[in-house]
């Protein structure tokens, strides 16, 4: 997996930065909690809006820290911020875990659940920084701009997440093409002028991005992120869940993925629910029951 960082120092999040990321408990917590899920949303939605995947998890006895990035971040794939959205909801997750923890005297598991790209951006920078943080390379260390507490609880949460824990990845993540980009733009934005003019300044972006991108002799960034979908080592367990109909996630690059990535490390155990005709992140409205037997399913595996 490339690391996309360079002179970037990661810091905690702190009480004078705008907060992403909320937490609910259980009804019994702490002494029913059996865990933490880490829940990215999609790019546009909102707190309530992530919120029913949530409360999915609560109804279930796990403790859960929600949120997404904003839609400028996710829109533009800010890797600084995505960077930010990911510690700070490490570091939530990892405040309830040690509570719960030091009580009952035992590890517990986390899961890591994301809606789209929105949510898959953030869960890259995520196995980007675990990586950078599980570094023993010397050279590589003393390269490493993380700061030390950051690398200590991204340690931590992936200690609970690789082995114990579960991967749930909800239409994404979706190819980067530029089709897919603005349709993602018009199921976020309902306004019509700020679609045309987020499109505009999408197309320049990207037009400049890769006349830079060629000239430094990189990978274009679908090429990088779909290799970092592929590589990413954040869980040993997975579940992709996903629909023939999406208009925005392709579920053959969702097929074709889960095979690479079986290839890639052949012991990772990736299952997958492959709807016929739900729309992009709407699995759970319009299979409800079934949502929850994955749910289910997955908060089991864990116990």
């Amino acid at each position: 997996m490339s690391i996309r960082r360079a002179n970037h120092l990661v810091l905690k999040c702190s009480a004078d930065k705008q907060q992403m990321y909320g937490i609910l408990y259980p009804t019994n917590h702490p002494t029913s909690t059996k865990g933490v899920v880490i829940i990215h949303g999609w790019m546009g939605s909102i707190p309530k809006h992530v919120r029913k995947y949530a409360d999915l998890y609560t109804a279930r006895d796990w403790a859960v820290v929600y949120g997404s990035s904003s839609l400028t971040t996710a829109a533009f794939r800010n890797t600084s911020k995505l960077d930010d959205a990911a510690i700070e909801s490490v570091f939530k997750a990892s405040e309830v875990l040690r509570k719960i923890e030091k009580a009952e005297g035992k590890k517990l598991p986390v899961i890591l659940h994301y809606l789209s790209n929105g949510g898959a951006f953030v869960a890259e920078s995520l196995a980007i920084l675990t990586k950078e943080a599980k570094q023993r390379d010397e050279a590589e260390y003393s390269r490493s701009t993380l700061d030390p507490e950051v690398k200590q609880e991204l340690l931590f949460i992936s200690d609970r997440l690789y082995e114990k824990g579960y991967e749930v990845v909800d239409s994404a993540p979706a190819y980067l093409h530029e089709s897919a980009l603005f349709d993602a733009i018009d199921h976020a934005m309902p306004n019509p002028y700020e679609k045309i003019f987020t499109k505009l300044l999408l197309l320049v972006w990207n037009v400049l991005r890769d006349i830079t991108r060629t000239i430094q002799r990189k990978d274009t960034i679908e090429v990088e992120f779909w290799r970092n979908m592929i590589e990413s080592d954040l869980c040993l367990r997975q579940i992709y869940i996903y629909s023939v109909k999406d208009n925005i996630t392709d579920s053959t690059k969702i097929d074709e993925l889960i095979e690479e990535r079986k290839k890639f490390k052949p012991d990772r155990n990736i299952i997958s629910a492959k709807f016929e005709d739900s729309d992009h992140v709407m699995h759970l409205r319009r299979y409800p029951k079934e949502y929850m037997v994955i749910v289910d399913q997955v908060v089991n595996a864990c116990s």
